[in-house]
């Protein structure tokens, strides 16, 4: 049973108890006449809203990661810390890129010696024309080795790009690491906030960039925060099946933090015209199947099924059953039988 259905029971049995009031129930019982409101049926262009739920993100929500191969030494910070720009994050064990440092270092001086010493023997005549190439070569590639070491040395360790917080640490000191594999999570102070969410095939059509959203934060319960789609993923995430849908919060003085639970509603921006009746007409209902009493005439009425979709505050969007239905019976409707008569009390 979904979530629609336990709304409209629990609204059928509030609408059981009170009815009407006392009028209605002593009409009922002494005369089998029953006093009931007369609803015009209204029709109005609605948009469905997609209900789901994720996690907020940082917008600018990155993996860092060392550029080189190495065992990380250390890392000075810890997850939820707040860190400035340029300030170092981690850094890899140094011995063996000194050493190819120092090798490279090493190299590159003495192919500049021989390069020097070469130069000058050729234009004394003493060394040949291919001996100079040759250690011009030479100190072509000592060259190379060097920026190589240099860059490797330079990039041993990771900064942060901006101000910002470190959300989850995921490598450990002494951690052998790859080049390129994620070492930190990285959320930048400077951007936005994001909501990831997933959604299934039939919503994801009906969704499209700057569609608007609700987001409920469960952290700030009191609040309500707006926002809108701002991306949206063309292939099933493989460990849940769904599609991902990013929504982007409008700005907000509240202190959150990635990881926050959200519930999301996505107003799709393609409207479709439902039926609008109070909740208090429903006689029965269960998951999307209910039933209300059309009028016929000023005295008669009959039961209808109808195809309910959503809540629209206090009344409820009918997908289908009420066509060219004009009014149908409200609050009472619930004590009719096949042998009551109706007396409008509008």
């Amino acid at each position: 049973m979904n979530r629609l259905s336990l709304i409209i029971i629990a609204l059928l049995a509030v609408i059981s108890l009170n009815g009407c009031g006392e009028k209605i129930e002593s009409a009922a019982a002494a005369k089998n006449i029953v006093p009931v409101q007369k609803v015009k049926v209204e029709s109005a262009l609605i948009t469905e809203p997609i209900i789901t739920s994720g996690r907020l993100i940082s917008e600018a929500e990155t993996k860092l990661s060392f550029k080189i191969p190495g065992i990380v030494k250390k890392i000075y910070v810890n997850e939820g810390d707040a860190v400035k720009k340029r300030k170092i994050i981690a850094s890899l064990d140094l011995s063996e890129i000194n050493a190819q440092f120092n090798q490279a270092k090493n190299g590159y001086e003495k192919a500049v010696r021989d390069f020097e010493r070469i130069k000058k023997l050729n234009g004394e005549e003493v060394a040949t024309l291919e001996q100079l190439q040759n250690t011009e070569t030479a100190l072509s590639i000592a060259k190379s080795q060097l920026e190589i070491a240099q860059f490797n040395l330079d990039h041993s360790k990771i900064t942060a790009p901006s101000d910002g917080t470190i959300l989850r640490k995921l490598v450990e000191e002494n951690e052998l690491t790859n080049a390129g594999y994620p070492a930190v999570i990285f959320g930048s102070t400077s951007k936005s906030w994001r909501v990831k969410v997933g959604v299934i095939d039939k919503d994801l059509v009906k969704i499209k960039e700057d569609d608007l959203a609700k987001i409920e934060v469960d952290a700030f319960p009191k609040n309500v925060f707006t926002g809108k789609v701002v991306e949206i993923s063309r292939s099933a995430n493989p460990m849940s099946g769904l599609f991902d849908v990013e929504i982007k919060l409008d700005d907000s003085d509240l202190k959150l933090a990635s990881g926050f639970m959200a519930r999301v509603e996505i107003f799709p921006s393609e409207k479709k015209e439902y039926k609008l009746i109070p909740t208090s007409a429903l006689i029965e209902a269960e998951s999307n199947r209910a039933f209300v009493y059309a009028l016929n005439g000023d005295s008669g009425f009959r039961k209808l099924e109808i195809q309910i979709s959503f809540l629209v505050g206090e009344n409820i969007a009918v997908e289908s059953g009420l066509e060219n239905i004009d009014y149908i019976l409200g609050e009472g409707a619930v004590y009719l039988t096949n042998s009551s008569q109706i007396t409008i009390v509008n």
